[in-house]
């Protein structure tokens, strides 16, 4: 008989009947003590005899409570009252993946972005060792901020004791009996429906039907009855996939469902992977464009800037055009000086069209001369040649734009006439600051120093021109984030520069994106970083930094670690050649403890630049928060020397692994050095602290980072998620600090 409203079980008052699960009916409750609502499932009454169905109750919160990920529904409480035993967990509003599938198959788009928090739960199952078994739409719920949230481990097999409960009776009592079938019939795995035992990958075929259910609207595996679909899971292959399925999508689904558990995706951190790369590799769109750089017919270093600095205005114009994206800067100029036809980058950039062109400089006039090529087949679609003066140099790139929007059949936001305005009338000042960008994009010390001396040149010659503004902004903030330069000052004198920069020009999409940086990193009002985010998008909807600076310095900092996943994926997709960003999206598969998605995607970096040190670096450190220090110090040796001598990120965190390993004499050398430098030039009071708690010492610590605290270190904006500090999380001082800076407590 089910439970009235006002019923009370220990603390819990119950609402409403709010479902049934695998294992007991669920119901809306409150929880009187923290005066919060909770989800409380009830074994009923008359199953309470069931030896059989109380233990698999009782070991679904047992499974459940080990699991601490944001995709997984949490266990607040366990209890038994009147004969009644209880599980509390989390309240969760939203439909159930099924209810959603009711509708229709679900877009591409939406199949990727569920796939991927699927993918995050699973991996954070099974690498504590539970097999959750019974996964199927109806276990699965999406909630109004579209989070995926996994339920009923009711049936969830328990591999690694150890990590789960102190009795070994737990592994005896979890396991399936040879020979008995338990699950959701149409969800088996080949393996689970013979009742043989079971190891991840028969999540991972359950997991490979989800998906196909999303894709093509229909189950995998059906039957009449129980036997037929056990039959067709064992036997059968599911109907071809919708045309509207990209072939890369059906290819992951298939291997999925592969009958040998051995010809399956092993992980499902692999198969997270594999998403990533069909969502950067995804069918190319006759509505997407790479502008490679302009040849330079001069051959000097002077026209060589400015050619690239046409390049890249007329990306950052395009990239304002609603429905129609943009190859990344860093994707196009991969090319550059390459002897490859049109056809080929289309294919290695996804894109259906490519804008190439060239540049002679005479004087003081101008030859711009730009095809552009269909990249399916290779055949021209316009072409012009423009000869002007330097002073016409932005009219010419906005003619350009506007007759690539014409060409691709576009239409310009509403009301726009013009996607490239005149952001100076000297055109000195103009190539003063395009050479400037060329600098600030190598990303080193030295290429910060001479970007921010010719912004200030450029702002000397036309002190209303914009955009060296935010260039200068951008040099301070980078600067002092990896330890080049003190961060006390940096706010103020950033903040200076965007609002001027704003003032002068407030279209500028590139301001906000830096504001994010500012408000987040070096403010800590990450309120404010939300709201410039999206500013920053509106006016810039491709902007791949805006989206990057969101998810590390705002999202990721906050603990809000799916919403920052998703937007480093987007970061990644917008630019898949900038290995910066996946080494963000290490970070924050490290935040979630999924250590070997976070190795796979340092990798996916180092493919794209095997010479980047600071992806090398944040490898050293994922392993070494495994706990393989070797591994960790030998390659941490390696990259240290060529970040910045005096950052958190560099010698000082290879000082913690020194003394995390027990080489203590090692550390304090680290540390030695760090107080000589400090004599003579910068050093982060953050990475003072992290050296001292290599070594232990926890009071040293604290010393520095109230220190640090107050010289604003932007490396205490991710105090609270960055394993780095795990240790402390219970110590009061740590909890206050969090406080103070506007983190939330995840202890």
């Amino acid at each position: 008989m089910p439970l009235e409203s006002g019923t009370r079980l220990g603390p819990y008052e119950i609402i409403a009947p709010a479902g049934s699960g695998g294992m007991g009916e669920v119901y809306k409750a409150r929880d009187s003590r923290l005066n919060r609502l909770v989800a409380l499932k009830v074994l009923p009454r008359d199953k309470v005899s069931d030896p059989d169905r109380r233990r698999r109750f009782l070991q679904e919160a047992q499974a459940a409570s080990a699991l601490n990920h944001p995709n997984i529904v949490t266990i607040h409480d366990i209890g038994q009252q009147d004969g009644l035993d209880y599980i509390v967990m989390e309240f969760v509003t939203g439909k159930t993946l099924a209810e959603r599938i009711s509708s229709g198959p679900c877009a591409p788009e939406e199949i990727m972005a569920i796939a991927g928090q699927l993918a995050d739960a699973l991996s954070a199952a099974h690498a504590v060792g539970i097999t959750h078994r019974d996964l199927k739409p109806a276990n699965i719920i999406i909630t109004e901020s579209k989070t995926v949230k996994v339920l009923d481990f009711g049936l969830a097999k328990l591999s690694r004791v150890s990590e789960i409960g102190p009795s070994d009776s737990t592994v005896t009592s979890a396991e399936t009996q040879a020979g008995v079938v338990m699950g959701t019939y149409s969800y088996m795995s080949p393996e689970q429906a013979q009742g043989q035992k079971v190891d991840a990958r028969s999540d991972i075929f359950s997991f490979g039907s989800v998906l196909y259910e999303m894709a093509a609207g229909r189950r995998a595996f059906s039957g009449e009855s129980p036997l037929s679909a056990l039959t067709a899971v064992l036997r059968d292959e599911p109907k071809p996939f919708p045309a509207s399925v990209p072939a890369r999508l059906q290819r992951i689904i298939a291997r999925c469902l592969r009958k040998d558990p051995a010809e399956r995706f092993q992980g499902a951190s692999e198969i997270k992977s594999s998403l990533l790369e069909s969502a950067v590799e995804g069918p190319a769109e006759t509505t997407s464009i790479a502008v490679l750089p302009l040849v330079n017919m001069n051959h000097d270093q002077e026209t060589e800037f400015l050619s690239d600095g046409i390049t890249e205005d007329i990306i950052n114009a395009l990239m304002k055009v609603p429905g129609l994206r943009v190859a990344a800067r860093s994707s196009a100029f991969q090319f550059k000086g390459a002897a490859v036809g049109a056809q080929e980058v289309g294919q290695k950039l996804r894109v259906g069209a490519v804008l190439e062109g060239s540049l002679r400089r005479a004087g003081g006039r101008l030859r711009i001369s730009v095809q552009l090529i269909n990249a399916a087949d290779g055949f021209q679609m316009w072409s012009e040649r423009f000869d002007r003066t330097l002073d016409d140099i932005f009219e010419v790139q906005d003619e350009i734009s506007q007759t690539i929007v014409r060409k691709l059949q576009l239409k310009l936001a509403g009301g726009q006439s013009r996607l490239i305005k005149r952001a100076t009338n000297d055109f000195e000042a103009y190539q003063l600051y395009v050479t400037g960008r060329q600098h600030w994009h190598r990303r080193t010390v030295a290429g910060f120093k001479l970007a921010r001396t010719h912004f200030e040149a450029a702002i000397a010659r036309d002190p209303q021109f914009a955009l060296p503004h935010v260039g200068i902004a951008d040099c301070l903030l980078a600067s002092g984030f990896h330890g080049a330069i003190p961060s006390r000052d940096v706010p103020e004198r950033a903040a200076g520069l965007l609002d001027k920069a704003l003032e002068l020009d407030d279209s500028l999409g590139e301001a906000y994106a830096s504001r994010v940086y500012l408000l987040a990193a070096y403010r800590w009002d990450f309120a404010e970083a939300e709201s410039a985010f999206h500013k920053a998008v509106a006016l810039a909807p491709n902007y791949d930094i805006a989206y990057f600076a969101y998810s590390i310095l705002c999202l990721y900092s906050l603990g809000r670690l799916p919403e920052a996943r998703r937007a480093a994926e987007r970061a990644i997709e917008l630019d898949p050649l900038r290995p910066l960003y996946y080494g963000s999206a290490a970070l924050i598969a490290c935040a979630e403890r999924n250590y070997p998605e976070a190795l796979q995607l340092n990798e996916r970096g180092l493919q794209v630049d095997p010479d980047y040190p600071l992806l090398t670096f944040f490898k050293g450190t994922v392993l070494g928060y495994q706990g393989r220090h070797p591994e960790a110090i030998s390659l941490m040796e390696k990259s240290a020397v060529q970040l910045s001598p005096g950052g958190l990120w560099g010698p000082a965190l290879l000082g913690y692994f020194y003394g995390r390993s027990g080489r203590s004499a090692d550390a304090q050398a680290v540390l030695a050095s760090l107080e000589q430098l400090r004599q003579t030039a910068h050093v982060q009071l953050s990475a003072m602290a992290a050296v001292h708690l290599g070594l232990g010492d926890v009071d040293r610590t604290f010393d520095w980072l109230d220190l640090a605290f107050e010289q604003r270190d932007p490396h205490l904006s991710q105090l609270g998620i960055d394993p780095l500090w795990d240790s402390l999380k219970e110590d009061p001082r740590f909890r206050r600090m969090l406080r103070l800076i506007g983190l939330p407590d995840k202890s």
